[in-house]
């Protein structure tokens, strides 16, 4: 328990089971059961004690109140003092100084750091400069390594140049942002220089050539596959048209035989040689057994050549209608070809439609040739269509041929039986046959402008039997 003196007021413990306790200080009797000291008598004794501890103790700062030291201030006879007035000129003229130093400071500052952007952008300047250089002759590799579709190379050429490329456009924006004019134009325009570079490497490295070539893709009839769906597709293709894979060469099964030296006799392929001696031998049977004879028959006069009549067309034209057979004018003739069969031609109505009937005889050989004179220019001409209709018994397949300064035949194209509705052949194609390519189908037709002749080809089985109807022949308009 603790206890206060009244009278120093000064705080003393009481010992445990003691009820009172003289004061250290002044000798008063404390009591445990005495009244509690008055508060305002206490608080006079602790003013008086600090005013004490003041006088007593130099230096020490003021511990009283506001109201205390206006207390002891009058108590020393010292009247306080009057607040003082602010100086608002000295705190103007303190308020400019520091805009002032403020103002110094940033133009110090915008003066360092326009050096330093200035000498950051040169930096990076001498750095990108002697790059471009290289990445425009690399780019320019790699357009040489498409053109010679080595497109893997190429597209590994473009994606580095578009790569770097990037890399330092990056490096300008972030690096090159100097105040200097002069730098700044060297800057945009070497920005716009690597830009465009970039561009065309992306453009190049996204073109199909290059973007499918790339991935061990080829082209093929306008679509880029894998080699061998090419491959298949081909095989496909040549199977459709009939023919078989001959020494590492597609061929028909008549051009097949042609080149074995092998010829059409009587429903077999057998070499030349047998086909001549097995004629020999039936001329010398057919001599023997015949009657005696004064006279040999006269042989039959070789027709004239056909007289070119130009036909005239709108150059401009979508179609030109070659022959609609509206007419009974038969202008169509039998080729007079050693090895070929000749037919029955004549222009009938079919299906109330004008038609060139063309009927066959049969005969040793595998096919027919007609021949109709034209004296025209194909220069605007892009294709050749015709209806055809095969009322025949067997197989029939039809290609055309024209005769400008040379002769050049296309492809054949399978007929099914009955209509054969637009057959249509490519004028433009670089597969046509001719004696230039050893008949191998390599090759375009030249001097189109001055086309001759028009012929008709039907390949078919020997001694084939029926008809087959010609319709609408017409050239299409392409170039």
């Amino acid at each position: 328990m603790e206890l206060r003196c009244p009278k120093c007021s000064i705080t003393i413990a009481l010992p445990s089971g003691a009820t009172e306790r003289p004061c250290p200080k002044c000798g008063e009797t404390l009591r445990s059961d005495a009244a509690p000291a008055d508060p305002k008598a206490l608080v006079d004794s602790l003013l008086a004690e600090a005013r004490r501890i003041e006088a007593t103790t130099p230096g020490l700062q003021p511990l009283l109140s506001a109201e205390a030291a206006a207390q002891r201030a009058r108590e020393r006879k010292r009247p306080p003092r009057d607040p003082v007035s602010p100086n608002w000129g000295y705190r103007f003229a303190i308020l400019l100084g520091v805009l002032g130093v403020l103002l110094a400071g940033g133009l110090v500052y915008w003066l360092v750091d326009t050096g330093l952007r200035n000498d950051a952008a040169a930096k990076c300047l001498r750095a990108i400069e002697p790059e471009v250089a290289p990445m425009r002759q690399a780019y320019e590799l790699g357009m040489t390594a498409r053109e010679a579709r080595e497109y893997a190379k190429a597209g590994e050429v473009f994606k580095r140049v578009a790569d770097r490329g990037g890399v330092l456009l990056l490096r300008l924006r972030d690096e090159a942002a100097p105040r200097d004019a002069d730098l700044q134009r060297k800057s945009a325009d070497l920005r716009r220089e690597l830009a465009d570079l970039v561009q065309r490497a992306e453009k190049a490295l996204a073109a199909p050539d290059v973007k499918y070539g790339a991935q061990g893709m080829v082209e093929y009839e306008g679509e880029w596959v894998a080699p061998e769906e090419k491959e298949k597709r081909f095989q496909s293709r040549m199977k459709a048209e009939g023919k078989q894979l001959h020494q590492g060469e597609w061929l028909t099964e008549a051009e097949i035989h042609e080149r074995k030296g092998e010829v059409l006799y009587q429903g077999r392929w057998i070499p030349k040689a047998e086909r001549d001696r097995l004629e020999a031998a039936s001329a010398a049977v057919a001599a023997a057994a015949a009657a005696p004879t004064t006279t040999l028959p006269p042989r039959r006069p070789r027709p004239a050549p056909v007289r070119i009549v130009p036909m005239q067309f709108d150059p401009v034209a979508d179609s030109w209608a070659i022959d609609s057979f509206q007419t009974p004018a038969l202008l169509w003739t039998n080729e007079t070809w050693g090895n070929i069969n000749p037919v029955a031609l004549e222009v009938e109505q079919y299906e109330d439609a004008g038609a060139l009937s063309i009927t066959f005889k049969g005969g040793k050989h595998d096919k027919s040739a007609i021949v109709r004179p034209l004296g025209l220019s194909f220069a605007t001409r892009g294709k050749l269509t015709m209806d055809i209709v095969n009322a025949t018994t067997g197989s029939v397949k039809v290609a055309i041929a024209l005769k400008t300064a040379k002769y050049y035949e296309s492809r054949w194209v399978p007929l099914k039986t009955g209509v054969n509705k637009g057959v249509t052949f490519d004028l433009r194609a670089g597969d046509y046959k001719s004696e230039a390519t050893h008949w191998s189908p390599a090759t375009k037709i030249a001097n189109i402008e001055n086309v001759e002749m028009l012929y008709i080809l039907l390949y078919t089985d020997p001694n084939i039997s029926g008809k087959v109807y010609l319709r609408n022949i017409q050239a299409l308009r392409g170039g």
